[in-house]
């Protein structure tokens, strides 16, 4: 990829001396499915060994940007995306985000193991929520709506890092249940104003998929 340089990055310690490599730029008006498009292949062939079917390494996908870049758009969609995902015929909406699209490739991957090399694949969901340096699993909702009756997760350690501890995880067989999940859990979200978008929500949503 193409390298990018940071001449001068302050005086702040937090701040990172060194290179990025960008791979790729896309085009403002691409459809949601093109972006997919763009990196389906590669993630895919991460999570699956091609030769046996079996699942390999963990894969993050990443929106980082300054709010009212587009970051939950291209990864959900538009608000209406967040309570009706899926199409009337059961296909994923238009403008429906990546998180949903990269969902569909791993069910179509896994029925391929498994009608191929009888590979059986489980896949479960959960979603959390960091939000004023507290984190929270959406899929148990507020007692009484109150998000400030909320009771933070705590971190565990193990070998492989730290992880939260009873986080809700929902079993998946199919694209739909996985969109019933995302629905639920962003109906859980805490909104607030911010100074430049009064949508925004001022804590980050991270879904995993294991």
């Amino acid at each position: 990829g193409t390298e990018i340089q940071l001449a001068d990055v302050g005086k702040k310690s937090r701040q990172f001396a060194g290179s990025f490599e960008v791979d790729d730029v896309l085009e403002g008006e691409m459809s949601q499915s093109a972006v997919w498009g763009q990196f389906e292949k590669q993630i895919m062939d991460k999570v699956f060994d091609p030769e046996t079917g079996q699942a390999m390494f963990g894969v993050t996908l990443m929106a980082y940007g300054q709010t009212g870049a587009g970051k939950t758009y291209t990864m959900m969609g538009p608000e209406e995306c967040k309570t009706q995902p899926l199409g009337p015929d059961g296909n994923i909406a238009e403008q429906a985000g990546i998180c949903l699209r990269l969902c569909h490739s791993l069910f179509q991957q896994i029925s391929i193991n498994l009608r191929d090399k009888e590979v059986v694949t489980t896949v479960t969901v959960g979603l959390l929520e960091l939000y004023n340096e507290n984190m929270f699993d959406l899929l148990v909702p507020s007692p009484g709506r109150d998000f400030e009756k909320r009771v933070p997760l705590r971190l565990g350690k193990n070998r492989a890092g730290n992880f939260p501890m009873n986080q809700t995880m929902r079993t998946t067989a199919d694209l739909e249940q996985v969109a019933a999940v995302l629905v639920e859990g962003y109906g859980n979200v805490t909104m607030g104003a911010t100074a430049m978008n009064e949508r925004s929500s001022r804590g980050h949503t991270i879904i995993t998929i294991k």
